[in-house]
């Protein structure tokens, strides 16, 4: 079998493919046994019939053809690993030429890869912040562990409820004077500022007193789950029923012994949470900026990615959501109810992502193409170690499987991938600049969480 390639028409290949008319002829006479035997022709019993009573009987053109579709199932794989390509779909075989005691003659027009025309790579400018943690930034690590240790008591009976409080109550909606379905509960545990109700519902609570009552005015988020209550005017009557305060541990010694393996003092502490803010700090600053030159690498490349690779990297990501909602019990039937969006909209949201991966992985290709980027035997072994660990296994099981199953072929590709990214990284220039917190400010807006919003 010979092949040639040639370029077809956006992001498509057309193999010409030869075969020897020997080894068409051989297939032909398969094609006489295989047919033979499922034939049935008076006079004849099925696989004893002769090869020219069934050329008679069923016609030379359909065993060429039958021969043909072995030798193309045979031949169009082998051609497509010899020139190395990567289709996306199925491809379209015309037949050029078919005749008894001559080479049989395909074309396969085919969608593979695109290749990106690459921009700028190497050199790129990256931005890598320096900063050390301030005395607040360790106050506020400290208070996250104290909020940790936090302890609920019973409030007293003239307590006031406050935010950041849990209250305890009961209530019931009512919409246009009537109650309506799951809009009402008793002995209900809410933490006030959590977020977990509908906006304005929390908002409205603080002040209250134990066995005092509450008519909230409220309204449903436009977007929210349940159409029937979306943007709708409601009434809630509340009645509080008890309220669990906060205790918080004293910032001592004792506090800090407490939730450190090695600091037996507020202030050894203090230093042991800023020598982890210190590394964890330098750690993201790291990423950050080589994160952001392989960004630009790739904004710099041009590529026309077929829709066939985003839709299926779509799959890819939407089937891992799906599986992680399933072991929390989630059925896709269910995501309306329990994450107020159906499953075809759960997989649109990965949309934007799956273009990013799609043309990062072909930038990242052509990058390897450009540089001929190798993988050596010792980075593959230290690939599969990590991998026999992670599952417990021998080396040698390990890489028995991979190769047996072909997985080899994706290690090796990521690690390829993997070292393209290191080259943009290595030749970078690293610009250092100071940490500017108010060009950072931290924000404690409230996210939008109607997924997590309870009525």
């Amino acid at each position: 079998m010979t092949s040639q390639i040639s370029p077809g028409e956006k992001n498509h290949v057309i193999l010409e493919i030869e075969t020897a008319a020997e080894e068409l002829a051989l297939e032909y006479r398969l094609a006489v046994k295989k047919l033979g035997a499922k034939a049935n022709i008076p006079g004849f019993r099925r696989g004893k019939i002769p090869q020219a009573v069934l050329e008679s009987f069923i016609g030379v053109e359909v065993l060429l053809h039958e021969a043909a579709d072995a030798l193309v199932q045979r031949d169009y794989p082998a051609a497509v690993k010899e020139h190395m390509l990567k289709p996306l779909g199925k491809a379209e075989v015309e037949i050029v030429q078919l005749a008894k005691e001559q080479p049989f003659i395909f074309k396969a027009t085919v969608m593979v890869e695109p290749q990106a025309k690459l921009g700028q790579y190497k050199g790129l400018t990256g931005k890598k912040l320096t900063r050390k943690a301030s005395e607040e930034d360790i106050d506020r690590a400290i208070e996250q562990k104290r909020q940790r240790l936090a302890k609920w008591t019973e409030a007293a009976e003239d307590a006031v409820l406050a935010k950041g409080d849990i209250a305890i109550f009961d209530f019931a909606g009512i919409k246009d004077g009537i109650p309506f379905p799951g809009g009402s509960a008793e002995d209900y545990s809410l933490e006030i500022g959590s977020g977990r109700f509908i906006p304005g519902f929390e908002e409205q609570m603080p002040g209250m007193v134990i066995g005092g009552e509450r008519i909230l005015d409220l309204a449903f988020p436009e977007n929210y789950s349940e159409p029937s209550l979306a943007g709708e005017a409601v009434q809630f009557k509340v009645n509080l029923k008890g309220i669990k305060q906060k205790e918080l541990p004293e910032l001592d010694d004792a506090f800090a012994q407490e939730v450190s393996e090695t600091a037996d003092t507020i202030d050894q502490l203090r230093e042991e949470t800023r020598a982890k803010l210190d590394e964890d700090f330098a750690g993201q600053s790291e990423q950050t900026w080589r994160n952001q030159v392989v960004i630009d690498a790739v904004a710099n490349a041009e590529v026309d990615i077929p829709l066939i690779m985003i839709e299926k990297r779509m799959d890819d990501l939407h089937y891992d959501i799906v599986e992680r909602l399933r072991q929390q019990g989630i059925e896709p039937e269910d995501y309306p109810e329990k994450i107020g969006i159906a499953e075809h909209e759960l997989r649109e949201q990965n949309r934007s992502e799956a273009e990013i991966g799609v043309r990062l992985g072909l930038v990242m290709t052509a990058i390897v193409l450009e540089e001929n980027i190798e993988l050596s035997e010792e980075d593959l072994e230290k690939e599969l170690t990590k991998l026999a660990e992670s599952q417990n296994q021998p080396l040698a099981v390990i890489r028995q499987a991979v190769e047996k199953s072909g997985y080899i072929n994706n290690v090796i590709d990521r690690l390829k991938l993997d070292k393209a990214m290191e080259l943009i990284c290595d030749t970078a220039v690293i610009m250092e600049e100071e940490y500017d917190p108010e060009a950072d400010p931290e924000t404690d807006s409230e996210e939008d969480t109607e997924e997590d919003t309870e009525i």
